[in-house]
């Protein structure tokens, strides 16, 4: 919000967004079916691990303080969980859990942090970590889900998401895009993946891999959450985890 000039709005709006969120939820829940806000928290665009000369502008410090104020926003508008998605930069991820910290020791009581790292199509962050090494990083940060977010579609998450279900002591996420977008020349994005296909895919996810949490990124639309809704209730049964969504 500083680059526009409004960074004096940040607690105001992060607020907002939290109690909108949690009004849409009052709206659907029922006592059977309880319904969440995340409250999510992208990257801010700067690259501190690059030796990128701009990017790499910023302290840890001035990082952590920037999640901070957030994470403080968010849960006074009334968040249930904490969400960290499409990091590119695994220093940046470590920053905004510091942040988070700082304000679970202020106001005495914790939320669960989902974090989700940004992968391409050869399995690895912008600025080269591995999906293993970006595992080792976030089991070691207390936080309570680990994923997948944004960049390509599930075709080229499957690896990745074998693997963290096989070797991580935590809950994985899995929220793709709908495909990887195609450049028409217009300026659009295109994202090819219809909701059937992306629906299977996350559904293989769910009842092979035992993944617990599915969405949808960019390109999704109302069509392919309900696709993916449907797929998965049909691949759990009563036996599956408490909680796969």
């Amino acid at each position: 919000l500083r680059e526009w000039g409004i960074e004096e709005k940040t607690h105001a709006l992060n607020v907002a967004a939290a109690q909108l969120g949690r009004a849409a939820c009052a709206k659907f829940e029922t006592p059977d079916r309880p319904r969440f806000v995340a409250g999510s928290i992208g990257p801010t665009g700067m690259l501190p691990s690059s030796s990128d000369p701009v990017l790499s502008q910023i302290s840890f410090k001035a990082l952590e303080d920037t999640y901070y104020a957030q994470a403080q926003a968010l849960i006074e508008g009334g968040v249930d969980v904490l969400l960290v998605e499409t990091a590119q930069d695994i220093l940046e991820v470590k920053a905004a859990i510091a942040g988070f910290e700082r304000v679970f020791q202020e106001i005495g009581f914790r939320i669960p942090i989902q974090a989700q790292v940004t992968l391409d199509t050869s399995g690895r962050m912008l600025l080269g970590t591995d999906v293993a090494s970006a595992l080792v990083t976030l089991e070691s940060l207390r936080v309570d889900v680990i994923g997948l977010n944004c960049s390509t579609g599930p075709e080229h998450m499957r690896e990745p998401v074998r693997y963290l279900t096989s070797h991580a002591t935590l809950p994985i996420s899995c929220i793709p895009n709908a495909g990887l977008p195609l450049n028409t020349g217009t300026g659009d994005a295109v994202y090819p993946l219809e909701p059937n296909p992306m629906a299977e895919m996350l559904g293989e996810f769910v009842g092979d891999f035992g993944v617990r949490i599915v969405g949808g990124c960019c390109g999704t639309t109302p069509e392919h959450l309900e696709a993916i809704v449907g797929e998965v209730r049909k691949r759990t049964t009563s036996d599956a985890p408490r909680g796969t969504s």
